[in-house]
């Protein structure tokens, strides 16, 4: 983080940098499994660990995340017609439910917000069973990142920066998924549309192609939140690839 005092107003000019990224992405199953188990097994069937970097500065702190999970189903048998599925990370649950019903085939898809993220490396388990019979599964993906999948003005900050002075900030943001990528810088973690100090939406980028924002400078005082929300698809994961802060302040 470097840091410069000017010597004849005594004001100091920080320059900090938080690149937390996206972590998973792989597809964790090399060719086909047979699930048939009929009730959650006491050992995982799928593990990938996902490191979620800390702020370097005490000033950054991360208040949520979001994990996103596609399986995809090739066929059915003996009569199974539902696949459930549990999520842990670190060894707690954070996510569980059914995955198909009806003996349905094809990618499922799934989101979830983690309120309180672990940062660091964690093991991300994923558990899967069956109602009866067996399900064929040719894939299985786990995501991670510094963001969240809650849609529209739902959505709650996932940063909080505490500072008070002159600000720039860059913001390079992304999502696995479809829809429209909104980045805000609020006074609030569940912001009205006042409380916003901008508020960015990036249609129509695909998957890899990340989009970055610079904020004019403006003046902070206190406790500052970064937010994402998704727009309308509920299976998102928009998350937060790297912010950089050109601070201006008075000691």
């Amino acid at each position: 983080m470097p840091t410069y005092r000017n010597g004849q107003t005594g004001e100091i000019i920080e320059t900090l940098t938080y690149t937390p990224g996206l972590q998973g992405g792989t597809d964790l199953e090399a060719a086909t499994k047979t699930i048939s188990a009929t009730s959650e097994q006491a050992g995982a069937d799928y593990t990938s660990i996902h490191t979620i970097a800390a702020p370097t500065d005490s000033r950054i702190a991360v208040l949520r995340g979001c994990m996103r999970l596609t399986v995809t189903i090739d066929s059915w048998g003996g009569g199974g017609v539902q696949l459930n599925y549990r999520v842990k990370r670190g060894g707690s649950s954070v996510s569980t439910g059914v995955l198909a019903v009806a003996a349905a085939t094809g990618q499922k898809i799934i989101s979830w917000d983690i309120t309180t993220l672990i940062t660091g490396a964690q093991t991300n388990t994923l558990f899967l069973w069956v109602d009866a019979g067996t399900c064929v599964i040719s894939e299985a993906t786990m995501w991670t990142g510094v963001g969240s999948g809650t849609a529209g003005a739902a959505a709650q900050g996932c940063l909080s920066w505490t500072y008070t002075g002159l600000a720039t900030v860059v913001i390079a943001w992304d999502r696995v998924g479809t829809g429209t990528k909104t980045v805000y810088l609020a006074a609030a973690a569940v912001p009205s549309a006042y409380q916003k100090l901008f508020n960015v939406d990036a249609s129509g980028i695909n998957y890899m192609g990340l989009s970055t924002f610079t904020t004019g400078p403006f003046v902070l005082a206190g406790l500052t939140y970064i937010g994402i929300s998704t727009g309308s698809v509920a299976t998102d994961l928009h998350y937060i690839s790297g912010m950089t802060f050109n601070l201006r302040s008075q000691p």
